[in-house]
Parts: C-alpha cells; structure tokens; sequence
C-alpha cells in the first residue's frame, strides 16, 4: 500500500497587494511569478512550472512534497490545484454550448 499526501485546502494570509498582482497577472493571461510569458498552469509559465514541479519531485517523502507545496502555495509563488480555473473565466469555447434549451424542443 502506498500512502499519498496531498496538500489540504489552505486559508492564508497573503498581503493584499500580492494577491491584487496574483489576479492582475492571472487576468493578463501571464506567469505569476514575474515573467512575460503566458500561464501555463497553477498560475505558472511553462518554464517556472518546470521549475516548481522539479524542486517538488526532489524532496524524498510525498509528506515533503505535499508540505513544499504548502509552503509554495502560502508564499503566493503557485496557485493551488484549480484556482487558476477559479480565478479566470473559462476561455473553452464549448463551455457553454447546450446550456440553454430552445422552446421547440421538448
């Protein structure tokens, strides 16, 4: 059996400027870390994912990893899972489609 940690949701402080440049970057479509290069995931670029995701697969333990990424996260260098989603409306153009139900159809 192997046992897999995984980073709880987590409420944090961040300093209000930081999280206004978090969703102004997000907004622009560019890397939260400070580069000009769009957002890949997480908030990242494909370069800094690259990087997050290397220092993260470093660590020895998933408790590490899981406790990196916390870390990370309260830092306002990664998004956690799917706040990039939450943040940005979707940009999938087939989100919408069928949502409404023309009247002759029964």
């Amino acid at each position: 059996m192997r046992v897999v940690y995984l980073p709880a949701p987590v409420e944090i402080e961040m300093d209000q400027d930081r999280q206004d440049e978090i969703v102004k970057r997000i907004a622009e479509d560019r890397c939260i870390r400070g580069c000009e290069r769009p957002v890949h995931c997480r908030g990242l670029c494909k370069e800094c994912d690259s990087q997050f995701r290397s220092v993260r697969q470093s660590k020895k333990t998933e408790k590490e990893r899981a406790a990196f990424e916390r870390s990370a996260i309260e830092a306002g260098m990664v998004l956690a899972p799917n706040e990039q989603r939450r943040l940005r409306p979707t940009t999938n153009p087939f989100a919408n489609v069928g949502s409404e139900v023309p009247d002759h159809v029964a």
